[in-house]
């Protein structure tokens, strides 16, 4: 599913193209093939830009190739979700236990805005792992777009401060 447009990381809004330009895609694809891990972490970002199937699937490949630069594979992982393809949900839920916490944080974040349930244990895996304090808020919101609820007046129920900074005893997996 193409949006006909996205915020990025500064808020500014951007296009996504609906009609991809297979020539500005090929060339996207050798740049992703670029040695400068610059090259390839900017065609990262025009490639979410453009869509499209090709650029989904390439979009995939990184964020699943373990020898990839992290911060390239992070951003793979945010444009993912920018785009909104189901297909990126399984890549994505195994993303979460990459090396690395720029993909790691990524892939939570466009798992919330895919709305696959499919994100649920494996997000709140994420979110009960004290040993994971850069990823965890990330994980938690991600639950939180995806419908998830503690039980009301559990010890799990969250109150604003909680949001800041979910620890494991107020994320459960009951919902």
């Amino acid at each position: 599913m193409n949006r006909p447009y996205a915020r990025a990381a500064n808020g500014k809004a951007f296009t996504i193209m609906v009609d991809p330009d297979p020539t500005v895609i090929k060339h996207l694809l050798i740049e992703l093939r670029d040695v400068n891990k610059d090259t390839r972490r900017s065609a990262v970002m025009k490639l979410g830009m453009q869509g499209g199937d090709t650029a989904i699937r390439a979009l995939i490949d990184v964020v699943q190739n373990p020898y990839e630069d992290l911060i390239v594979r992070g951003r793979a992982a945010q444009m993912l979700g920018v785009i909104g393809d189901v297909r990126a949900v399984d890549p994505l839920i195994r993303a979460l236990n990459t090396p690395g916490h720029m993909a790691q944080l990524s892939a939570a974040e466009a798992l919330g805005k895919l709305g696959s349930a499919r994100a649920i244990a494996p997000l709140l895996e994420v979110a009960n792992d004290p040993g994971r304090d850069k990823v965890r808020h990330a994980a938690y919101s991600a639950l939180k777009k995806l419908g998830w609820q503690s039980d009301v007046g559990s010890p799990a129920t969250p109150t604003s401060a909680d949001e800041a900074d979910p620890s494991p005893e107020r994320v459960t997996e009951e919902f």
